[in-house]
């Protein structure tokens, strides 16, 4: 369980919980890339803290000044029971949640080893939501060790290439430019894959299968 500065805010890897006076909300997810709460359930409470109201939404998006709730469902309580029911396209509900709050989510993604993270998202499709953001990072750190590989076997044939006499700086230079190029490129990648553009298998290795052929082509191509 993670306690946010506010006291009323509290997250788990699948469930968020947000109380605001006589209101509790309910979220199963939260997407990061389209600002949206998933699976919604929002209690209004009473002053003996018993329900009045319960709200089910399919999703809500931040909407300054507060949460506009999709494919709605308001169910009026009494006495713990359903008297009426009443369906909305959408609605908006003034809440003073913040996106800012919710990003825990994502820095606590940022934080989970490999096989917690790799739990989440199999958490995240059994509940039938999107995990292509989740995967493109799992599959990110599985590809990270192998890329000091790669860029160590880059460097053999510039190193062949430039030969004693071009000096330390030269090879120091060649080192940085080849690690900021590999940086970039692979960054990039990430981006497309944590945005959907690329599969998160592809958006992860590519770098390094791209970097590795260049490094074979450079070795074959050696004068001898």
């Amino acid at each position: 369980l993670i306690e946010r500065k506010s006291p009323n805010t509290f997250f788990r890897q699948q469930n968020i919980w947000y109380r605001e006076e006589n209101r509790l909300l309910q979220a199963r997810t939260f997407d990061p890339g389209n600002l949206t709460l998933k699976g919604v359930t929002l209690w209004q409470m009473g002053s003996d803290m018993k329900p009045e109201q319960r709200v089910e939404a399919e999703a809500a998006i931040f909407q300054h000044p507060g949460w506009v709730l999709k494919k709605v469902v308001i169910r009026q309580m009494r006495g713990g029971n359903v008297v009426t029911t009443i369906p909305k396209t959408e609605l908006m509900v003034p809440l003073k949640l913040k996106v800012a709050d919710l990003k825990i989510l994502e820095k606590e993604a940022d934080s989970m080893g490999i096989f917690a993270l790799s739990r989440y998202c199999k958490k995240l499709r059994q509940r039938g939501y999107d995990d292509t953001r989740y995967m493109a990072q799992l599959h990110s750190r599985l590809a990270l060790p192998f890329a000091s590989l790669v860029m160590a076997f880059l460097g053999v044939p510039f190193a062949l290439r430039t030969g004693r006499t071009s000096g330390i700086a030269v090879g120091i230079g060649v080192s940085l430019g080849i690690g900021f190029c590999y940086y970039a490129f692979n960054a990039v990648l990430l981006s497309l894959g944590q945005g959907g553009v690329l599969p998160p298998l592809v958006s992860a290795w590519s770098a390094n299968l791209i970097f590795a052929a260049i490094a074979v082509w450079l070795v074959m191509t050696l004068e001898k």
